[in-house]
């Protein structure tokens, strides 16, 4: 008689569900409440599997099920004390993957940077009430302002204006002047962060923290995944976290 392997069975049901969803916080809250119900010694199992099924598959329910499990860590609706236990399964495990994956990303904060607010055209400095206004506004001269804007209230309005291309995302990603606050909060928007190339971006930027980073990871291609492990300019959380998803 076959050997019923109940872990599969629950992550087959887990990620269907979740894909059946419409919204994000459904799924982060659904994901959390789920993996919270079963012991850590399966959660490790199934983590680390959502994260390979991810990049490897490609399979659309695993890319939203392992985005929405990174959410799921950052907004703490998987608790914080059953993934500590978690991780402790992964180690006794061996689970690697759980290991590298599995972590608490850093805080996104509102703090003002101090990088030179961008000139709107006014005649006076706009205060960040009028900025984030008009980062929501179709306006393309204003859309291109509102990019080089540090404050990360900005940025959040801004990347939900329809006018904001997937090339203009690219471009913040990409620089280098980014604030890191900035970056964070384009890594955890989820109309933003399940896109190939703002994710190679993000990735590529040392301004990134290396914990939010690591939540990317699973998005990137084979081909994107080699040059990140192989790039020593990089942080070598992300670069041994590129090469563990590559030799799994």
């Amino acid at each position: 008689m076959p050997v019923i392997d109940k872990s599969s069975i629950w992550l087959d049901k887990l990620t269907r569900r979740i894909e059946s969803l419409d919204d994000w916080a459904q799924r982060t809250i659904f994901f959390g409440r789920s993996i919270f119900g079963i012991a850590p010694e399966e959660a490790t199992t199934c983590f680390s599997t959502i994260v390979a099924n991810a990049f490897h598959l490609r399979e659309n329910r695993f890319v939203i099920t392992s985005n929405t499990a990174f959410l799921s860590i950052a907004k703490d609706h998987w608790p914080k004390e059953h993934r500590t236990h978690t991780r402790e399964a992964a180690a006794a495990q061996g689970d690697k993957l759980t290991l590298l994956f599995l972590v608490q990303p850093a805080s996104v904060g509102f703090e003002d940077d101090d990088s030179e607010v961008p000139n709107y055209g006014s005649e006076r400095p706009l205060t960040l009430g009028e900025r984030k206004a008009l980062a929501s506004t179709p306006a393309r001269r204003v859309v291109e302002m509102a990019m080089l804007d540090p404050h990360p209230a900005v940025a959040i309005k801004l990347l939900w204006n329809p006018k904001l291309t997937e090339d203009d995302v690219v471009r913040i990603a990409a620089r280098r002047m980014s604030p890191s606050a900035v970056l964070a909060h384009i890594a955890f928007n989820t109309k933003w962060r399940m896109r190939r190339r703002v994710v190679f971006a993000l990735v590529n930027n040392p301004g990134l923290p290396s914990s939010i980073g690591v939540s990317l990871i699973p998005g990137l291609t084979a081909s994107d995944a080699v040059q990140v492990a192989a790039d020593n300019r990089l942080p070598g959380e992300i670069r041994e976290c590129a090469a563990a998803l590559l030799e799994v």
